[in-house]
């Protein structure tokens, strides 16, 4: 993979992990009471729309690494495949779908669990993809 290619990547999937991150933040101690009930914080819209747009830019790096440095990796046998890039695509695929899933529960605990699994697999996925960017042998499947 070119280097360009690999600051791109990192780049998208950091920022969007940042502003997941950042959202959970905001959920769990930028509200405030109110007569009411809790209100949200403020900025809790725009980094909600920050990470959508991530979101987008982490799918379309999906379909394009899926295009470029994925399939290369399978024509190239057994033996070049790393079990971390395998779990990896795995990682983005339930990603994706748990995000998605977040946005048609409308039962609050449900909506919590999601959320906490979502927060899991984005955090391992975070740092699986780190490991996997960064050492040239990671987890090399025998052949």
């Amino acid at each position: 993979m070119k280097r360009s290619e690999k600051n791109t990547a990192l780049f998208i999937f950091t920022f969007t992990g940042l502003s997941g991150l950042s959202i959970w933040a905001l959920k769990k101690w930028g509200t405030s009471p109110g007569a009411f009930g809790p209100i949200q914080h403020p900025l809790l819209d725009e980094v909600h729309l920050i990470h959508n747009i991530f979101n987008i830019l982490f799918l379309f790096m999906f379909g394009w690494l899926g295009s470029t440095h994925i399939r290369n990796k399978l024509k190239a046998g057994l033996k070049d495949r790393r079990r971390s890039g395998l779990l990896l695509i795995s990682l983005f695929l339930v990603i994706s779908l748990s995000g998605q899933t977040l946005l048609y529960f409308s039962d609050r605990n449900l909506l919590d669990i999601g959320r906490q699994i979502h927060l899991l697999i984005g955090l391992s996925g975070l740092a699986l993809f780190y490991f996997h960017s960064r050492s040239k042998k990671a987890l090399v499947t025998a052949s």
